[in-house]
């Protein structure tokens, strides 16, 4: 233990000299008046000394430094993989090795043991053998992490070395300051089997599409031949490809089409022909799901004569997947593309339209259930006053104006896109109509007109409702020139799409005048994936409310029940499952308010990975290398008694002698303080008791 100072230690020696005169000064008439050696004189003033000193000392802010010394003893992390890969080992291989660990742990009392198991990732638990992904690199950085500044004598990995995610481990190598011993598991030798290697496809298909499967197929070891390789839905085999079967190692790709003509989540399985003698049949079939979707929202462009514009507005909207656009020219005499039925649309924008009193022009205002209006100065304005009841154009002539366009921060409706680097001050101008426009319904603008350097309030963007459906207008033409712009000077619209696509999502979109809505829309989950699900719930003033009670019930395709909870996040509530067991699940979510109840119901699907079934060979070449790389050395499971000597030697596998400094300051500490009081209170008893003041 040694006692420092903030400041100089000569500071100490005024600090014990003032205190001395002090108690020289307080005490320098009572030993006239009375006998100087009186022993309660010296006792008196001891204690003020003593106190006062305690006090000065104190002020030069002393500490304590205090060295404790303790051994750290060499630590053995143990990894074991416990990936689905490992039941092609034989049983009795696995039960003879756990017992032969615990053996080598019983016998290394010197040592720290720590077990871990990683497949995916890195924990500990059981040694079940249940993880779907191998990640050994996974292993070596956690290894290097939790270890890089302790003790670790050395690293034992046992493994089949068959990896299917994470980088190479070999480029972990070198991370580890100990040597890494392995015991390998496995067979290298190839199996006489037939195996789907892999299978490539989008989980997304719209309906009326088609969508493609990509099949890679291995056999190995079988007798030359035919195998036939086919892909089913709901039990109809959709398609058949024959392969050929030559001596030693096949390899196969194979493409299927396959049509999405029911939407929700369709299975589909890949199925490859069993052949007598195989090493598992488990990996001759694989299970896609597929998550077919509706086109969210139908759009139709209607446009009096071809324009960039309506070029432009249909590529824009076409990104968007969700978005299945048409187009239509009302003038067109061969009437190709005239729709049936305008109710089928959720929007239908138009694009200079009214030019005259035309009936499919009045077909369209009236029976479009949503209308987004596009024009400039060549357009009908009586015509359009009369047939919609948003807004009212006085035009004041023949011409246009040049305006570009300047945001309305105020604006609501939806969230504006990312702040573009490009201001709309600097697209170029687009054509307007030199006209009064007044917006006669409830509207919201997002842009408003700048004619040359003036900021006016005239609108060039905007959204509204009426009575009878939702509404939107762009009193001006030439947007396509914001597109050209947007590409050359960033080489991408992507501002405008963004614009352009959430207007018209907005105009589309019916209300949905259900209390309780999903606030996702994904119903296709892996089995390694949380199954989260989140709803908003509404009170009777459609208002977001955070006080309800909302639950989900689950059951699988055998019956079982799963129930959760959600939590409430913000104005929506959330549930997160975790990762459920792969199967098809019906489902009903269920929230109330009060005495309000309102209940979703629907279906979602877990879809199982089967990447460990791929490669049942192990690879002992991958371990050799990380082993020699990292000074240890490959072992197999009847050398564990090799494995333990070396253990027991422990070459560099020493304890670690660590030294550790604890300050303390002593102005915290109490005791003094309480010393201090005792001294004070012991001097003036004794000056009571001998009669001083």
């Amino acid at each position: 233990m040694q006692v420092y100072f903030q400041y100089p230690y000569s500071y100490t020696a005024v600090a014990m000299l003032l205190a001395a005169l002090a108690t020289w000064w307080l005490y320098r008439k009572f030993r006239m008046q009375y006998d100087a050696g009186n022993p309660a004189f010296w006792a008196m003033a001891t204690c003020r000394f003593s106190a006062l000193a305690i006090v000065a000392l104190l002020v030069l802010v002393p500490f304590i430094r205090l060295i404790r010394t303790y051994l750290e003893p060499p630590i053995i992390a143990i990894g074991l993989d416990n990936s689905e890969s490992l039941t092609l080992v034989d049983d009795s291989v696995l039960q003879g090795l756990e017992m032969g660990l615990e053996q080598i742990t019983r016998s290394l009392d010197d040592y720290d043991i720590e077990y871990f198991v990683w497949g995916q990732g890195v924990g500990t638990g059981a040694w079940n053998h249940q993880e779907t992904r191998t990640n050994i690199q996974s292993w070596l950085q956690f290894a290097n992490n939790r270890y890089r500044y302790r003790n670790l004598g050395a690293l034992l990995t046992v493994s089949d070395g068959v990896y299917n995610q994470g980088g190479n481990p070999q480029y972990s190598t070198g991370l580890l300051r100990a040597p890494h011993y392995i015991i390998a598991l496995g067979d290298t030798t190839p199996p006489c089997d037939a195996r789907i290697a892999s299978v490539n496809f989008n989980d997304l298909a719209y309906k009326g599409n088609q969508f493609p499967i990509k099949v890679s197929a291995v056999a190995e070891n079988l007798p030359k031949g035919d195998i036939w390789l086919a892909l089913e839905h709901e039990g109809k085999e959709l398609a058949r490809q024959n392969l050929r079967i030559k001596e030693g190692k096949n390899f196969w790709e194979a493409n299927f089409l396959a049509e999405a003509k029911e939407v929700g989540v369709q299975k589909y399985l890949v199925k490859l022909e069993h052949k007598p003698g195989e090493l598992t049949y488990e990996n001759n079939e694989y299970v896609v799901f597929v998550e077919v979707m509706d086109a969210d929202k139908s759009i139709l462009i209607a446009y009096d004569a071809p324009h960039p514009d309506v070029a432009a507005l249909k590529r824009s909207l076409t990104r968007n997947r969700n978005f299945a656009v048409d187009g239509w020219w009302v003038n067109d005499t061969e009437r190709k593309h005239e729709p049936a039925d305008l109710g089928k649309y959720h929007l239908v924008i138009t694009h200079n339209l009214p030019r005259a009193n035309n009936p499919k022009t009045n077909k369209i205002f009236k029976e479009s259930p949503a209308l987004f209006m596009v024009f400039d100065n060549t357009v009908n304005f009586q015509a359009m006053n009369t047939l919609q009841q948003l807004i009212r154009v006085q035009a004041k002539g023949n011409s246009a104006n040049e305006v570009s366009g300047t945001l309305n921060p105020q604006f609501s409706a939806f969230g504006l896109p990312v702040k573009s680097p490009i201001s709309p001050n600097d697209y170029p101008p687009l054509m307007a109509p030199f006209a009064d426009l007044a917006i006669t319904g409830q509207h919201d603008v997002l842009l408003y007109q700048r004619i040359g350097l003036i900021d006016t309030k005239y609108p060039l963007l905007a959204i509204g409702q009426t009575e009878e459906k939702k509404m939107g207008f762009m009193a001006a033409t030439g947007i396509w020139r914001w597109y050209m712009h947007g590409f050359a000077a960033q080489g991408n619209a992507q501002y405008l799409d963004d614009m352009i696509g959430q207007t018209v999502q907005f105009l589309a979109t019916k209300e949905d005048k259900r209390r309780m809505r999903p606030n996702k829309s994904k119903y296709l989950f892996k089995e390694t994936e949380d199954v989260v699900f989140a709803i908003t719930y509404y009170d009777k003033n459609f208002n977001p409310s955070p006080n309800a009670n909302v639950e989900m019930r689950a059951i699988d395709e055998e019956g079982k029940d799963y129930v959760f909870g959600f939590a409430p996040t913000g104005n929506y509530y959330e549930m997160n499952a975790g990762q459920l067991p792969p199967g098809e699940y019906a489902y009903t979510i269920s929230g109330s308010l009060e005495n309000d109840r309102h209940e979703l119901k629907g279906r979602f699907t877990v879809s199982e990975v089967r990447l460990e079934r791929a490669q049942p060979v192990a690879n002992h070449g991958l371990l050799f290398q990380l082993a020699n790389d990292n000074n240890g050395k490959l072992y197999y499971p009847h050398q564990l008694d090799e494995l333990a000597s070396v253990l027991k030697e422990g070459q560099g596998m020493v304890p670690i002698r660590h030294e550790k400094a604890q300050i303390t300051e002593l102005i915290h500490n109490k005791w003094l303080f309480v010393l201090v009081i005792l001294l004070l209170t012991a001097e003036w008893i004794l000056r009571k008791h001998n009669g001083a003041y």
